[in-house]
């Protein structure tokens, strides 16, 4: 038990100390500028620092967002919370016909260098799957995972 809990202290250090929470007004203008001017009406911001990239967890609406901003103000990537019906048709039907009794856990949409993709987590019982999906639908990974 001793060595669990201290197994545990040790983790829970290492990735305290790998990225820092930090305020809004902490954050650099140009990094917020260029927050701001990519994601309008957002609410309840948080922020964090790691290795000169701000990773900031923000909605707009009901949908829940995350980007990385590197120290300049590049936006380097962001991914959006989305609903299975959010996914392109094609990835919908794939799922369907390959993946007969499983269910779709979560879906992200992810946004990095002017490319979109879909990350897809589905399930049956105890068998996970890692599904990544382009803009159009096509299966461009599947993994099981545990």
């Amino acid at each position: 038990m001793k060595k669990t809990i201290a197994l545990f202290t040790f983790v829970a250090s290492f990735f305290a100390a790998s990225a820092q929470d930090i305020p809004t007004k902490a954050v650099p203008a140009v990094v917020k500028n260029a927050f701001q001017q990519e994601f309008k009406k957002t609410t309840l911001q948080e922020w964090e620092l790691k290795d000169d990239v701000y990773n900031v967890e923000f909605y707009v609406g009901l949908s829940s967002y995350e980007a990385w901003i590197e120290s300049t103000g590049k936006i380097l990537k962001y991914e959006q919370d989305v609903t299975a019906s959010q996914l392109p048709q094609g990835a919908r039907e794939k799922i369907k016909a390959t993946y007969a009794g499983y269910r779709i856990d979560d879906v992200d949409k992810i946004t990095e260098d002017g490319k979109t993709v879909y990350d897809v987590e589905i399930e049956a019982g105890d068998v996970e799957r890692k599904l990544v999906f382009d803009a159009q639908g096509g299966l461009l990974s599947d993994k099981a995972h545990k």
